[in-house]
């Protein structure tokens, strides 16, 4: 995996890679942002949009410690977003206004 694991409230972003909505174990066992809502969020915001139309279809949630946002079918690799801090301040904003309403 190509991850920064740097904190992502400093100016360093990390790659989001398509290959870990195939794996119970992707995006650092779910642990990437330290919040499985926010991941769930930035993951359907930034890179759900980009695999193909019958993988956006397909995406399944789990309530497990492992990864909370997997597809349950083969999402082709090599599919990456950039996600910069401000990317997932913007997802955790949307977070809370949704808690909000």
């Amino acid at each position: 995996m190509s991850y920064n694991n740097e904190d992502v409230s400093n100016e360093k972003g990390f790659w989001l890679e398509s290959e870990s909505l195939n794996s119970k174990y992707g995006f650092h066992d779910g642990d990437l942002l330290g919040s499985h809502s926010l991941l769930i969020k930035v993951v359907e915001k930034y890179l759900v949009p980009l695999v193909p139309p019958e993988c956006q279809e397909r995406i399944e949630y789990y309530n497990t410690i492992h990864n909370p946002i997997r597809c349950d079918i083969e999402v082709p690799r090599g599919i990456c977003v950039y996600i910069t801090p401000d990317m997932v301040e913007s997802a955790e904003f949307e977070l809370r206004y949704k808690e909000k309403v």
